[in-house]
């Protein structure tokens, strides 16, 4: 590691973070990352105790196809068209994607044919080994922790990661929808790593996402650390990390010189 390559204090850094201030896209409201992530930790609080089995379920399939859809919206319509679990074939997810295309400008580069399947397959592993309740996979995710975290295609600990498409990064992703337990490291949470120089801790470089793709989970265990360090729960400081990577380490937003949290700043 270079000698001159100063490790950020984690408590400090994070502090200086929370104070930052940004508007939502449509300049209706203008918040501290604080407050935003605060707004998202009462958003999935309310999501965990208060939405019945249909509405979990259609939330975490559109979680599981957020890589593919833009806007990652599915929920809604099939909330509306499909309406509940028993409900689901093909017939019914193509209406509400069709309907769902007339009033957004929504884009799906995988196609019906694999929504479907991932969506129909979803069902299955929740009937099989859930009992039709993602409650019962919420806990089992969080009593299991430490087992899900290892989980793969192959070894059977979390069954939703045998259908295809559905890997860790949307698994985690889904999962820290609902609790506080777990964390997904994406694009924005590795740009504020690379930014802050927290990934100095792990790395003694900038990690590209070609590398963040292979080594996902030590990345991962990383952010877990920080965690536990700042005596927070990972889903929190998911949401800290997603809202500064998005809105301030982004190419078109970043301003180096006047970002106190920037270890690029002086070169």
């Amino acid at each position: 590691m270079d000698q001159h390559i100063k490790l950020p204090n984690v408590k400090e850094l994070i502090s200086q973070i929370l104070e930052k201030k940004y508007s939502d896209k449509d300049k209706k409201q203008t918040k501290s990352i604080n407050g935003w992530v605060e707004k998202d930790i009462e958003d999935r609080k309310e999501r965990r105790e208060k939405w019945d089995k249909n509405e979990k379920f259609f939330w975490l399939v559109q979680c599981f196809l957020a890589r593919a859809q833009s806007p990652p919206n599915l929920c809604k319509p099939l909330l509306e068209y499909v309406q509940k679990i028993e409900n689901i074939n093909e017939e019914s997810i193509i209406k509400a994607i069709e309907e769902y295309k007339k009033r957004d400008e929504y884009k799906n580069r995988w196609g019906n044919e694999i929504t479907v399947k991932i969506i129909e397959d979803a069902k299955k592993v929740l009937h099989k080994h859930y009992k039709d309740d993602c409650e019962i996979y919420f806990d089992k995710a969080e009593k299991e922790f430490d087992e899900f975290i290892k989980a793969d295609k192959k070894n059977g600990i979390d069954h939703f990661l045998e259908i295809k498409g559905i890997g860790l990064k949307l698994r985690d992703y889904a999962l820290s929808d609902f609790s506080e337990k777990y964390l997904a490291v994406d694009t924005n949470l590795l740009k504020a790593l690379n930014h802050t120089g927290l990934i100095l801790y792990k790395y003694p470089y900038k990690i590209s996402l070609r590398l963040f793709e292979i080594d996902y989970k030590n990345i991962q265990q990383l952010c877990l650390k920080f965690a536990s360090e700042l005596n927070k729960p990972p889903q929190w400081l998911d949401r800290v990390l997603f809202h500064f990577g998005k809105e301030f380490c982004d190419v078109k937003n970043c301003n180096v010189s006047e970002c106190l949290t920037c270890r690029f700043k002086n070169e």
